[in-house]
C-alpha cells in the first residue's frame, strides 16, 4: 500500500497525457489486507488493487503495456485473471514463495499433464525429462 497515492497520481497523469489511450471505464482501486496464500498478489502484504481498464482489444495495447511497466516500478503484481505481459523470471522475483509453489506444482504434476501456454509463461519451460 506505500506508494499507492503516487501510482495513482502517475497513472493519472500519465492516462491524461499519452496520445492514442481510449480510456472509457474509471479507473478501480481497492485496498485488501495481507494474506499468506503463495501464489496470492496479496501475499505478505497489504495491497492496493489498482484496476485500469478499456473496452475495446484495439485499445487496450499501449494502455496495458505503460500500465504494467509504471505498476512494476511499484514492485506491483498483476491480478491472474487479467491480461499481462510479465513472465516466470518476474514472478519469482514478485512472489516470495515462488520457487516453493514451483516445485510442489511440479511434484503434483510430473508428467505436465495440466501445462499449457499459460503455466509455461508464470513457470517457465518444463524441465528436461530423464
Amino acid at each position: 500500500m506505500e506508494g499507492s497515492h503516487e501510482e495513482a497520481q502517475e497513472l493519472g497523469r500519465e492516462r491524461g497525457a499519452a496520445p492514442g489511450y481510449r480510456v472509457n471505464f474509471p479507473m478501480e482501486v481497492r485496498f485488501v489486507p495481507g494474506d499468506d496464500i503463495p501464489m496470492s498478489p496479496a501475499t505478505g502484504r497489504y495491497s492496493c488493487y489498482v484496476g485500469a481498464y478499456v473496452a475495446s482489444a484495439k485499445w487496450t495495447g499501449p494502455y496495458r503495456r505503460d500500465f504494467e511497466r509504471l505498476m512494476g516500478e511499484y514492485g506491483g503484481r498483476p491480478h491472474w485473471g487479467k491480461l499481462f505481459c510479465r513472465n516466470a523470471a518476474d514472478f519469482a522475483e514478485l512472489y516470495p514463495s515462488y520457487r516453493q509453489f514451483d516445485a510442489l506444482r511440479r511434484e503434483s504434476d510430473p508428467s505436465g499433464i495440466f501445462r499449457n501456454a499459460f503455466v509455461g509463461r508464470v513457470f517457465g519451460k518444463p524441465e528436461p525429462k530423464e
